[in-house]
């Protein structure tokens, strides 16, 4: 198996107080996006789940397709990373993912990363 790296710009995400949706969509490079990059606090704990679609606009990748986010505070300090197996893409090039991640504080800024494995 093949194993490439897309990393992304950085962007910020802050965290609700409520389980309000935060989410985020972008390119991974010219033929893979992703969308619903989602972080939603939990209520009653101090977690909060993720979820992510990733779609290959042509159609090609066959090889099971895996995220890894990486969260820093705004004083650059790793706060968690997590991988996502997404699996091999669907028909449409398209699959999707979901875990839980903590910390997740009420207004928390993430600094979010992504590399993209396939």
């Amino acid at each position: 198996m093949r194993v490439q790296h897309f990393i992304l710009a950085s962007f910020l995400l802050i965290i609700s107080p409520t389980s309000q949706a935060v989410k985020s969509y972008g390119k991974l490079n010219h033929n893979t996006s992703y969308s619903d990059l989602e972080i939603r606090r939990t209520s009653g704990n101090n977690s909060c789940r993720l979820s992510i679609t990733v779609q290959n606009e042509s159609r090609t990748l066959r090889d099971a397709v895996g995220v890894k986010l990486y969260a820093f505070d705004i004083h650059k300090n790793l706060l968690w990373s997590k991988y996502l197996s997404i699996g091999t893409l669907g028909p449409k090039g398209k699959a999707s993912a979901h875990s839980r991640v903590r910390p997740c504080t009420e207004d928390h800024p993430y600094q979010m990363q992504f590399k993209v494995y396939h």
